[in-house]
């Protein structure tokens, strides 16, 4: 039986100036451009599921959106691998969410 890797998550919240139903389509395109796989987005429940696999990162990211007065709550949710070398010279974590925050349109964003 193979050994399950040893894994890590980091949780992070932002609030964007907007609608779910449009950043919604904004974290997919976010998640494109970033190289995501496997990208599951569900309108109904506002849940974005994607895979993040690279040389030195295996991971996931869950996007929940929600709204709150005039603004879109979007709930980061991020579980990698963190058993192997590389991660100690650049966390996978961090790795994750920086191709998916680095590629959403915000401006004056609250971060």
């Amino acid at each position: 039986m193979p050994e399950m890797p040893l894994t890590s998550n980091l949780e992070e919240t932002i609030r964007l100036e907007g609608t779910c139903a449009d950043w919604l389509t904004k974290c997919v395109q976010a998640l494109e451009k970033g190289r995501f796989s496997r990208i599951c987005a569900d309108p109904e429940s506002l849940i974005i599921d994607a895979d993040y696999r690279g040389m030195t990162v295996d991971g996931s990211i869950r996007l929940s959106l929600t709204p709150e007065r005039d603004q879109a709550v979007i709930e980061i949710h991020i579980i990698a691998a963190v058993d192997n070398v590389c991660a100690f010279f650049s966390p996978p974590l961090e790795r994750i969410l920086r191709a998916f925050k680095s590629r959403l349109p915000i401006r004056h964003a609250k971060l």
